[in-house]
């Protein structure tokens, strides 16, 4: 976990305000699409690794199923 938060960028912590909804989701919309592709993936996984901090690939393991024939 501590690995893989060392490699992220820190997040660079902005405010800005807007006047509307429709404003805040043109102006994010304008953000992701000034994006590269690695760039939008970065943050998408930033943002997962946000989310589900306990996530460690080194013991994730597939889940186990059974089938009844």
């Amino acid at each position: 976990m501590l690995a893989i938060m060392q490699q992220q960028p820190r997040l660079q912590k902005v405010m800005t305000t807007f006047a509307s909804h429709q404003e805040r989701e043109k102006a994010e919309r304008a953000e992701w699409r000034a994006m590269t592709p690695v760039q939008r993936l970065q943050a998408v996984e930033t943002m997962r690794q946000i989310n589900h901090p306990a996530y460690d690939p080194a013991t994730s393991r597939l889940q186990r199923f059974y089938t009844v024939a």
